[in-house]
């Protein structure tokens, strides 16, 4: 039984195709378009995509966090976490815990720093004034075009 359907992996649209399978497990194939999920039934499957997300979302986590952060001169956050949200890309608590969407590995790169320049700035300004703006204005030029992205595509992007 194979199923297609269509899901962003890092900006990219890719034919997610669905095999049953005794095990459960993910192959993306660049050059086909392709990412083909292996699970046993429904309930396999959409916890083997959401781990593949959480899995390419935490590794772009531990590279970007460091390098904007350090770049910031930002590095007082205390804990990172990665959460199922349904319309929130990240958060920021006041108890400078940053939190981000477990589909972020389906926004493009500048999209996904965007996100991650915002939350970081919210260690210094904890809301959204003009003053926190002016901030991302400063840090991340191309903030306008990347909101606009997310607020486009955003939304249609959750759990297939």
């Amino acid at each position: 039984l194979i199923q297609q359907d269509k899901v962003l992996f890092m900006g990219t649209p890719y034919e997610l195709q669905t095999v049953k399978d005794r095990l459960s497990y993910v192959i993306i194939s660049e050059s086909l378009g392709r990412i083909t999920v292996h699970s046993p039934n429904e309930r396999s499957r959409k916890k083997t995509i959401l781990d593949f997300y959480r899995q390419h979302t935490s590794r772009i986590l531990d590279d970007r966090i460091g390098v904007l952060s350090s770049k910031l001169n930002l590095e007082n956050f205390n804990r990172i976490s990665i959460k199922y949200q349904r319309s929130r890309w990240g958060s920021c608590s006041l108890k400078k815990n940053l939190n981000f969407n477990v589909m972020l590995s389906a926004l493009p790169n500048g999209v996904i720093d965007y996100v991650i320049i915002h939350e970081l700035l919210h260690l210094c300004e904890l809301n959204h004034s003009e003053r926190f703006w002016e901030l991302v204005s400063s840090h991340c030029p191309t903030y306008l075009e990347h909101r606009k992205w997310l607020r486009m595509y955003g939304p249609f992007i959750n759990l297939p």
